[in-house]
């Protein structure tokens, strides 16, 4: 009958991910001992796991009135209220967060400060903090400064997300394209395992595991046994694509298995032994280099990969199939709601209300509590809620990417953009109008918009060449063509200007 032993033990099948079993454990806590904060704070990440938000809410903002100065709690309660769209006090409660980090103390984890802040000092700190507390570079360093002699140099990619997931569908084009000449890559799995078959997760386990020369699955070892095991593979460079999200394990890197660490998930780790951080100058200027504790490498164009072998269904829908008007202009954003804040919300509701019979197009399947939080915002500023319509989910994602048709553009998120939404919504054709913030997630989606257009006008300008030598023999296409528009392009433009 001790309460600590079912909460902990509630946390630990957290980790496990066996969740109605972990829900269970901490349930038993709470009627052992219905004072302990630290086991409704566990039932919240259990359910917030779950993505039950509303009764996360409930659970964290108990352990909270147990607890005040509960570490991590204040970040986790308002991030469970993002994801409802559950604005409440949001300003203030915000700024007593921010207040909190900037006065050292551990309130938030380092991801749930992003969709709050777009301060680079602030983001820095949080994940600092968390990253000296949870994931310390251990005393004794795996790697020790071992030169290996490969004749190809071993990349290992570490992840929990080798799957159906934004960090898989958008980086396998990539890992299948590596120069194998002078790359060995290694996947080093520590997520969910899936069969090869016919499934879409079975599909994609089927190419990830042939576009690595070695994949494996290592989910039951711990930190340092990873850690070991990638030194044993004399890895020479270990790259994390998870970070601090959910499921992550930074802990492995802070064994310091290789000689260089790379961060690839955009945002700063907060950590010494993360070596570098790759970006683009768009979305890290050189002046905003401060706000990452790692060395920054960029890439000559854009730091966001696609998979171009992405197909879009040809399956026509209707607005009527997917409940939208047969008329009118049709804003979309299937953003995650936790990056929706009410100063971005003022902004949609003033454009619909200024383009009649327009309506915005959302995710939100299965989230009844959060359309019934917006359309009540929506109310409050003076817009019919039924011009808010909510995308049902698709199992398929090239029905998904097909349906984007429907939409006439797509509104980003600030001080959060869309990263993988706004490549989709690209891919499918949708324009997509963004806003560059401070910090790195700020400007992802400027980074994917200009690198898309950059890309378009070349083809563009590559196209108009080629059309020029062979229909006019013209070789002076720079002095004749010194701007090429992109919309609405002629080729007949060369009739009327390369003599």
């Amino acid at each position: 009958d001790l309460a600590e032993s079912y909460s902990n033990l509630g946390a630990a099948l957290k980790e496990l991910k066996q969740f109605q079993t972990a829900l269970e454990n901490c349930e038993r806590a709470i009627i052992l001992k219905p004072e302990y904060a630290e086991a409704h704070n566990n039932r919240g990440n259990v359910l917030e796991d779950l993505g039950q938000f509303d009764a996360a809410v409930e659970s964290y903002e108990r352990a909270l009135s147990l607890k005040p100065d509960h570490e991590y709690l204040p970040g986790s309660l308002l991030h469970a209220r993002m994801n409802l769209c559950d604005w409440q006090d949001f300003d203030t409660r915000t700024a007593g967060l921010i207040d909190r980090i900037q006065s050292n103390a551990k309130a938030s984890l380092s991801f749930s400060v992003l969709a709050l802040s777009d301060s680079l000092s602030v983001q820095r700190k949080t994940a600092e903090i968390y990253s000296q507390d949870k994931y310390p570079a251990a005393a004794k360093p795996v790697w020790s400064g071992q030169r290996y002699e490969h004749a190809r140099i071993r990349v290992a990619y570490v992840s929990c997300d080798f799957k159906v997931h934004p960090a898989a569908l958008n980086n396998i084009g990539m890992w299948e394209r590596h120069d194998r000449d002078k790359f060995e890559l290694i996947a080093i799995s520590y997520g969910s395992v899936y069969q090869e078959d016919a499934t879409p997760e079975g599909q994609m386990r089927t190419r990830l595991v042939k576009a690595f020369d070695r994949f494996l699955d290592v989910g039951g070892k711990s930190d340092e046994q990873i850690a070991r095991l990638m030194q044993e593979l004399e890895v020479d460079i270990a790259v994390d694509i998870s970070g601090t999200m959910q499921g992550a394990r930074q802990g492995i890197f802070a064994h310091r298995p290789a000689a260089v660490q790379v961060n690839l998930y955009g945002y700063t780790s907060g950590a010494p032994y993360m070596d570098y951080l790759v970006a683009d100058r768009v979305v890290i200027p050189p002046e905003h280099q401060d706000g990452y504790t790692e060395q920054v490498v960029y890439m000559p164009e854009s730091l966001s990969a696609n998979d171009d072998s992405r197909q879009v269904s040809s399956r026509q829908f209707t607005r009527g199939e997917m409940g939208l008007p047969e008329s009118g202009v049709v804003y979309c954003s299937f953003n995650n709601a936790y990056k929706i804040n009410p100063q971005m919300f003022d902004v949609w509701m003033r454009v619909l209300q200024q383009v009649p019979g327009s309506v915005l197009w959302l995710q939100g399947s299965g989230q009844e509590r959060l359309k019934e939080n917006l359309r009540r915002e929506a109310v409050a500023r003076g817009v019919d809620p039924e011009r808010l319509v909510f995308a049902d989910r698709l199992e398929s994602m090239a029905e998904h990417l097909a349906r984007h048709r429907l939409a006439d553009v797509f509104l980003d998120t600030l001080p959060f953009n869309a990263q993988t939404t706004a490549v989709d919504a690209l891919w499918a054709g949708l324009p997509v109008l963004t806003c560059l913030g401070t910090s790195g997630m700020g400007r992802i989606a400027g980074s994917v918009v200009m690198a898309a257009q950059q890309h378009v006008n070349k083809r563009v300008v590559a196209d108009l060449i080629s059309y020029g030598r062979v229909r006019h023999g013209c070789r002076r296409y720079n002095r004749c063509f010194p701007a090429v528009p992109v919309r609405g392009c002629d080729p007949g433009i060369f009739q009327q200007r390369a003599p």
